[in-house]
């Protein structure tokens, strides 16, 4: 066996606060994904542990943990589009990269002001009973007992991922999304599975591969997604300078879609 079940439960939801007050002090881009990462390791915690806890008291907690990603979302996308279109800028891209700015500046406040009034209270009172409720439970079961509840988070999403493998193309680049939030749910749940168990079936270092690659579309997609609403948004006069900028995103996003997929078909997976 691992990490006792209360120990990680505990040891996610302190990452979390960790991370909240992180990118309440600075909503860096390495701050802002810090913090979407610590929802998602938190949330997959919670279902695992779940399987033993009792699923109505983890729902609330989920919920709250997605609306803190939510909320962040909007300044995530922003600044992905920021990175990607500062490679290769030329005077004529300016106008779209200072429309960014000054929407990131905006952003910043918004989540700042989000995440400074943020109340934990009651999710605390819920993370401290099913810490309890953990403690009880897990004296009451052999570790092969525990690790076969555990095991069954993942099974649904297995099936799921599986699926989804055989839908991506490079003529459906929106797949990746869903191929990729399949493939990071079924990280976290694993790496959680292996702090508590020492093992999971899950093959962890080929769905971080997929993580990466398919995050590279979805990235691509952020900025393509922007820079089409920018153009065809009334009011700027200057819109038809980021037409460049507009048939590179696209480009771009057709290239990646292309390599991804062959990367990601020659992974071995286990049958």
């Amino acid at each position: 066996m691992g990490h006792s079940p209360p120990s990680v439960l505990l040891a996610n939801w302190d990452d979390l606060k960790k991370q909240i007050s992180s990118a309440k002090s600075k909503p860096s881009r390495k701050n802002i994904h810090h913090l979407r990462v610590a929802t998602q390791r938190f949330e997959a915690a919670v279902v695992v542990l779940g399987s033993i806890g009792g699923r109505r008291k983890t729902k609330k907690l989920i919920q709250r943990s997605r609306a803190i990603r939510k909320e962040v979302g909007a300044l995530r996308d922003n600044q992905v589009s920021a990175r990607l279109s500062s490679r290769g800028q030329d005077d004529t891209e300016l106008a779209f990269t200072n429309s960014l700015k000054q929407k990131r500046k905006r952003l910043k406040h918004r989540v700042a002001h989000y995440l400074g009034t943020l109340s934990l209270e009651r999710e605390e009172k819920f993370v401290l009973r099913l810490q309890k409720k953990l403690m009880h439970q897990e004296n009451k079961m052999t570790p092969k007992e525990l690790r076969e509840n555990f095991d069954k988070a993942s099974r649904t999403l297995e099936a799921m991922f599986i699926q989804s493998r055989k839908h991506i193309s490079p003529k459906a680049p929106k797949q990746f999304h869903k191929f990729r939030l399949i493939a990071k749910k079924l990280r976290y749940i694993g790496e959680v599975q292996k702090s508590l168990s020492g093992v999971t079936r899950l093959e962890l270092r080929k769905l971080e591969l997929v993580q990466t690659l398919a995050g590279t579309i979805c990235d691509d997609q952020v900025l393509e997604a922007k820079v089409n609403l920018y153009y065809h948004k009334k009011g700027h006069t200057n819109r038809h300078a980021v037409w460049p900028m507009k048939a590179e995103a696209t480009s771009r996003l057709q290239a990646d879609s292309v390599v991804a997929i062959k990367k990601l078909n020659a992974i071995n997976w286990k049958k």
